[in-house]
């Protein structure tokens, strides 16, 4: 299941003007509709308060052992130029 959640991830465009985070993940996490992606600790409270305040529900799953192992790294976007 592991390799399906990380496949969906990467199904999103990234831009030659976009950096993202890179950090190892420590969640999985789904917003409602959308594929499961991963995040790290540090972009984790962000993307709860932006739920939070668009009324959504977050789930955030801690990851361990060898899912933590081989989970993608964060995909978070951390820069953005035009």
């Amino acid at each position: 299941m592991a390799e399906d959640a990380h496949a969906g991830s990467d199904s999103r465009p990234t831009h030659s003007s976009e950096r993202r985070c890179g950090t190892p993940s420590l969640f999985r996490y789904t917003w409602p509709g959308h594929d499961e992606a991963f995040v790290c600790v540090m972009h984790a409270g962000g993307l709860k308060r932006v739920a939070d305040a668009l009324g959504l529900h977050l789930q955030l799953v801690l990851l361990q052992g060898e899912q933590f192992e081989n989970a993608p790294p964060c995909s978070q976007i951390v820069e953005k130029t035009r």
